[in-house]
């Protein structure tokens, strides 16, 4: 299928399920009209929702009345089932949960008498903190609450309930998500099936400001009795299954200094592209060799380039890279080996070549995708025309991975072209024109100061010829001396390992290796973890609360699955040695992360040698957080027959869904209904960052609120950084747009790290000699006392490109007694007895070792 600007594509897919769906052409533009947005969620809810069940095509096995045992047919009418759930439940949520967590975040307790039944119970929160803590790390005191079950009645409970807000001189925020409910035979009606009655299993999350100004979180497990009474739900009775507090008295490790360091230089520009794609790129280097930060943001329109010195503030400068719109990606690296940062930028652009003449003057093809800088020093970059030679048909430049793929000491690079279409785009279509590689792998000739594409030739991309690149890093994953390639892919497919045999040839190894993930991916971080000298990996994926109630929910009352993704936010790996690894996510404590995953980075953000886990959510804020699409999104991706449509633009595309997110004004369970303000819905919105702090045990505990790390705009990319040199790691984050002008938050996010405890750091730099200039591709192992801590540079993350350094936590310790530095080259470097702070090692090559403190 070929796609061209303002080409208007339509897309129909109708199932086999007997639901209705809207045949009328309804392509368009993204549009800011509501009644575009109104036409389009009734036609999408005309598709999702049930009207009525049939107990007459549902198995008796599950209730219905037909005597066909687990045929084909009746197996997908077990669908029906889930959907009419679901859709039951947008009212439940509505009508109850969301008038709960009204009366919680507001104070206002007085509203939960609209919510419950006559002679309502709730669980008593008096008494409920265990008086002695379980656990005080860095001053953050962990407290169990008792289970047991004492509940009272709804008078009291509105006087016990204000009781335990007034321990809070603010309520931050407080979330209450519904991941399952159950509903077993007898709570239905024999009709048609329907749930009079239903016990609704939520997570709380309350994040408060406590009287002596510490910051608190509580939090666990709620199941709520419900009753169908006339058209209204009522609460019959809240139990607590469990829950904890979190404490911490003492200043929070991180501080936004967004203001004082960069202002409002990075503009703010309202999203155009796909959902998930409404966010660019976020590099960290130091271009021009003054010993200072800088930083290159992408943007919708030219990119913007900050320069850093010494007090820690940056002012934009322009000199010419920043001349470039829709930069995804910027990878600083020295390319060509001469100690100066050139610079890579890939342009999701759809209009990816153009016709020109060459030296004869035959007709060829250049290209606007990817394009180069030089660095000549002195701060100065010129632009490299024609870098690649032998380009391929390709387009909608997006993910980079940096790396010397061959060994002969040069960096090289990976470009993903995953087209204009993200993952709300359902079915065969693929919005990439008929022949156009979705890969490439290009090699440097250093020489000629030219790339080559070498994809045909060095890696079978014949089994993802369909593969929709959202990401890739290079890490040697079997830390076997040469750099192997990971790509995510964000629309459901097997994201591809590919190893590397050490010639710059690639085989894809995924499920050789276990590292499997067949989800809406969006980003991956590589480190040890346990501190075992072997590398974990850890991938995320777009994630909704829908699809994981949709999956418990539906497998709980009628014993079956249908959900495949978009239920796993965070997945961790184990490394087992051999290029093996085994999935731990559940043992760890990382099956909820909040919604709409998007970066991620293993951190030791509190120097005591163990690597944390930070990771970015947030997909779509609109302006009521009670407006959720999620579940309307959800039961689409069930279904798999809805229509789409979309149009080609300069940004990219835009689905039914973005358009509605856009555009609709109202209430999307009755979108006929005229509203007095603009209220408008959210997709995985309004959700908060989380900072999980490592036991050192195989567990892990969400600390990012009382670590002062929890932002709440709608994430995308997370880079590092030791900004002021104190030996501890900062985080700068690049937000997605906002996808409507009312939202409110800023494109580029600084956190300076200004942990108080006593803890020391080392960070390390390298610079090769017989290896690429840059050391990527470097292990570095720290023995500290009896332990071990390895460390592996790698150019970039995806979008997000850190500074290039290495760090590790002392611990209450000093020093260092060794540092082994494994180089891409194989030469083996130890240094000793190293001070916590800052070192380069240059590389150890014929002549001597040189180790230069910073």
């Amino acid at each position: 299928m070929k796609i061209k600007k303002n080409v208007t594509l339509l897309l129909t897919i109708v199932g086999a399920l007997g639901l209705s769906s809207c045949q009328k052409d309804t392509s368009h533009t993204l549009s800011s009209d509501p009644n575009v947005g109104r036409s389009l969620l009734k036609s999408t809810l005309k598709s999702v929702n049930v009207s009525k069940i049939d107990p007459n095509i549902i198995s008796k096995h599950y209730g219905g009345k037909s005597d066909a045992h687990f045929s084909g047919k009746t197996y997908k009418n077990t669908k029906l089932l889930c959907l009419a759930d679901e859709q039951q439940f947008e009212v439940m949520q509505r009508q109850v949960i969301h008038q709960i967590e009204d009366a919680f975040r507001l104070g206002k307790t007085e509203i939960l008498k609209n919510v419950f039944a006559s002679g309502g119970k709730f669980f008593s929160f008096k008494n409920r903190i265990n008086q002695v803590e379980e656990k005080n790390v860095d001053g953050v005191r962990e407290y169990k609450w008792n289970s047991r079950k004492n509940n009272i009645s709804l008078k009291d409970a509105e006087k016990d309930i204000s009781a335990y807000l007034s321990d809070f001189t603010k309520i931050v925020d407080f979330d209450l998500s519904t991941f399952k409910f159950v509903s077993p035979k007898r709570f239905r009606n024999k009709e048609d099936l329907s749930m009079k009655r239903a016990k609704l299993v939520s997570r709380f999350d309350l994040r408060g400001l406590g009287k002596d100004g510490e910051r608190r979180n509580d939090r666990g497990t709620w199941a709520i009795d419900v009753e169908l009474q006339g058209d209204t739900w009522k609460v019959l009775n809240v139990d607590l299954v469990s829950g904890e507090s979190l404490v911490k008295k003492n200043k929070a490790t991180f501080k936004d200094v967004t203001d004082q360091m960069i202002g409002d230089q990075v503009p703010v520009y309202v999203r155009k592209e796909a959902i998930r794609r409404g966010g660019y790129a976020l590099s960290i280097t130091d271009f021009d060799n003054d010993g200072n930060h800088d930083i290159y943001v992408g943007t919708r329109e030219n990119g913007v380039l900050l320069q850093g010195n010494s007090e820690l503030t940056f002012r934009e400068i322009k000199v010419g890279p920043e001349n470039n719109r829709l930069v995804k990606t910027a990878i600083f690296g020295d390319f060509f080996n001469t100690g100066r940062q050139d610079l890579v930028l890939v342009r999701f652009v759809p209009e990816h070549l153009k016709t020109s003449k060459d030296e004869m003057g035959n007709d060829a093809l250049s290209f606007s995708d990817v394009v180069f800088y030089e660095n000549v020093g002195n701060g100065k970059y010129k632009k490299v025309e024609d870098l690649i030679e032998n380009r391929k048909l390709s387009g909608n430049a997006m993910p980079a991975a940096v790396a010397d793929f061959n060994g002969d000491q040069k960096l090289d690079f990976y470009i993903g072209f995953p087209g204009p279409l993200d993952f709300t785009f359902i079915g065969g279509t693929t919005g990439i024109e008929q022949g156009a590689q979705v890969q490439g792998l290009f090699i440097n000739d250093g020489k000629r100061k030219k790339f080559v594409d070498r994809t045909k030739e060095n890696v079978d991309f014949a089994e993802n010829e369909f593969l929709f690149a959202h990401s890739s890093a290079s890490v040697d994953l079997d830390m076997d001396g040469d750099m192997d390639l990971v790509v995510l892919d964000d629309r459901g497919n097997l994201s591809p390992v590919y190893l590397n045999d050490g010639t710059g040839k690639f085989t894809e190894s995924a499920k050789k290796t276990g590292l499997v993930n067949s989800d809406l991916s969006m980003s991956l971080a590589n480190g040890d973890v346990n501190n075992d000298g072997k590398l974990d990996f850890a991938i995320t994926n777009v994630n909704f609360v829908a699809s994981e109630r949709w999956n418990k929910s539906c497998s709980t009352n009628w014993r079956t699955e249908y959900t495949n993704y978009a239920k796993d936010g965070l997945r961790l790996f184990n490394g087992l040695g051999d290029a093996k690894f085994a999935e731990v996510t559940s043992y760890a404590g990382l099956e909820w992360i909040g919604e709409g995953a998007g970066g991620v980075e293993f951190v030791d953000y509190n120097n005591d040698g163990k690597l944390d886990i930070y990771v970015v959510n947030g997909l779509w804020s609109g302006t009521d957080r009670k407006q959720d699409l999620s579940s309307v999104f959800v039961r689409s991706l069930q279904q798999e027959h809805h229509q789409l449509s979309f149009e080609m633009t300069e940004e990219g595309a835009s689905s039914d869904f973005m358009t509605i997110l856009n555009s609709f004004v109202g209430d999307i369970l009755r979108p006929d209904v005229k509203v007095e303000k603009k209220t408008t819905p959210h997709m995985a919105g309004f959700q908060r960052n989380r900072l999980f702090r490592n036991d050192g045990k195989g567990k892990f505990t969400e600390v990012g609120f009382l670590e002062g790390i929890d932002s709440i705009a709608d994430g995308y990319i997370v880079t590092m950084a030791d900004l002021n040199k104190d030996g501890k790691v900062d985080l700068l984050l690049r937000n997605g747009d906002p996808g409507l002008k009312e939202v409110k938050y800023k494109p580029v996010q600084v956190f300076l790290n200004q942990n108080d405890t006593k803890r020391k750091g080392l960070i390390v730099t390298l610079e090769g000699t017989d290896s690429n200039r840059d050391g990527i591709g470097a292990f570095v192992t720290a023995h500290i006392g009896k332990d071990e801590h390895v460390r592996h540079l790698i150019g970039n993350n995806g979008t997000a490109q850190s500074e290039k350094m290495l760090h590790f936590g002392l611990d209450k310790n000093i020093k260092v007694d060794k540092l082994v530095v494994k180089w891409p080259s194989g030469n083996i470097q130890t240094v000793k007895n190293v001070p916590a702070g800052r070192i380069k090692i240059i590389e150890k090559s014929a002549a001597k070792e040189k180790v230069a403190s910073e």
